[in-house]
């Protein structure tokens, strides 16, 4: 009995190097992308075992009740470079990292001796460049100026050769453009141009200023500076963004403006707020005052005690007034000026607005009355009246007797011919008395010629 469990122990050894011997060299991300989809409802499973086994603890797969997942198990735990155990388990080597160790993608960082080689490249690169500049720039100082440049070079007096030499020497080691006296939106034909003419004018042996050898020498500097296509770049980007951070601070200024004076009107819109909080970026606060500077001591009259007093004055208190222009710095003095002049502006426009707008109405009411009384009337309002008199007087027309009182019936021949017949009752002696009196001469006698 002992020799066949020997002999099933070295066949399941064998069997065990075999398999580690074909599979430990595979890609884990390969395995586990087919286990996943062999068996894609294990994730969250498979996930804690890993946890497990970085925890130091050992895992046994044997007793799993899917039997097929034992071998793409296994196969997953060798690929991972986890030590198996004698009665099947796996556990975590102490030089292998965690399985679930993130990884970072990407190229790794180089070596010292490859950071170090690159930046004596980098040296080198910058020390040719200067040479080549050097080279460049030996054409440049020695050459001769044009013509042009040293006719009117020449021409120029002390006073502007004196003026030169002031100017680039209060100028800033920094301020390469302003040394020139030109801009970063010139070309560098031009820069070369304004070099000659100034290097001509301030030239030691040519002016007598005490200091055109240290202004040569700072011009000759700020030109070689410029020369560097590299240097000028940055120089230019550091120009444009400080231009463009000037140009955000005035704007934003104006908005802030724009928002105190909607708020002393009484209008509110969207972002005053935050406006008008201060909380906005790029805006340095105004340095603030001493407190002696700004704040008045109490009003006293000349002459009166400091102490307190019971009595009471005859005459109304008269106070400083406004003295708000006693302790305003130039800057708020300059923005309430500005806010008076758009208040007194607006109250121009507004009354500006409604005297004309009165005029206006009244010259209409004139034009009105004008035309009512002298114009005569047109054939369209002729038309009008005559439509409303007629409507007017169809109204006021009284109905007639008969309406409402005889309703509507059928025609009926017997009656309807025999309703306006009356029975007449004739009576003889007033017929003879009526002819009588009629055809007879009268009581008195006629008389003819």
């Amino acid at each position: 009995m002992k020799s066949k469990d020997n002999d099933k122990k070295k066949q399941r050894a064998y069997e065990i190097d075999d398999d580690s011997g074909s599979s430990s060299g595979g890609d884990p991300l390969a395995v586990l992308r087919d286990l996943l989809k062999e068996f894609p409802n294990i994730g969250c499973d498979l996930k804690q075992l890993l946890q497990v086994i970085d925890g130091g603890k050992a895992v046994d797969i044997n007793g799993l009740a899917q039997k097929p997942l034992i071998k793409p198990l296994r196969t997953l735990f060798l690929s991972l470079n986890l030590k198996e155990l004698n009665h099947g388990g796996f556990v975590l080597p102490p030089n292998v990292r965690p399985t679930l160790e993130r990884r970072p993608i990407g190229p790794e960082k180089p070596s010292p001796e490859i950071l170090d080689a690159a930046a004596k490249l980098r040296e080198a690169e910058a020390e040719l460049r200067e040479a080549e500049l050097e080279e460049k720039d030996d054409g440049v100082f020695i050459g001769p100026a044009p013509r042009a440049v040293a006719a009117e070079a020449e021409s120029a007096n002390q006073a502007d050769r004196f003026e030169e030499v002031t100017r680039i020497m209060e100028a800033e080691d920094d301020s390469l453009y302003e040394i020139l006296g030109s801009n970063h939106n010139v070309s560098a034909d031009n820069i070369k141009k304004r070099y000659w003419k100034l290097s001509l004018l301030v030239h030691p042996d040519k002016c007598s200023h005490p200091q055109a050898n240290q202004a040569f020498v700072k011009l000759n500097k700020a030109f070689k500076e410029l020369q560097d296509p590299e240097k000028r770049r940055a120089l230019d980007q550091k120009i444009e963004l400080r231009e463009k951070q000037e140009r955000f601070i005035v704007e934003l200024r104006a908005m802030r403006e724009a928002a105190m004076w909607r708020k002393m009107q009484g209008i509110s819109m969207e972002g005053d707020e935050e406006l008008l909080a201060g909380d906005v970026s790029g805006v340095k606060a105004a340095r603030k005052r001493d407190e002696w500077m700004t704040e008045l001591p109490p009003e006293r009259k000349h002459g009166m005690s400091t102490r307190q007093s019971t009595m009471f004055s005859r005459s109304a208190k008269q106070g400083r007034g406004d003295t708000s222009g006693w302790t305003d710095a130039p800057s708020e003095r300059a923005w309430k000026a500005k806010m008076e002049y758009l208040q007194a502006y607006n109250e121009f426009a507004s009354l500006a607005s409604n005297e004309e707008e009165r005029k206006r109405s009244l010259v209409a009411e004139l034009m009105d009355n004008y035309k009512k009384d002298k114009r005569s009337k047109s054939l369209l309002q002729k038309h009008q009246e005559e439509i409303r008199a007629k409507r007017k007087y169809s109204k006021q027309q009284a109905e007639e007797d008969w309406v409402g009182k005889y309703p509507w019936k059928r025609w009926d021949r017997e009656k309807d011919l025999a309703g306006g017949r009356q029975h007449v009752k004739l009576d003889s002696k007033n017929m003879t008395r009526g002819l009588s009196s009629r055809f007879s001469g009268g009581s008195y006698q006629r008389n003819f010629l």
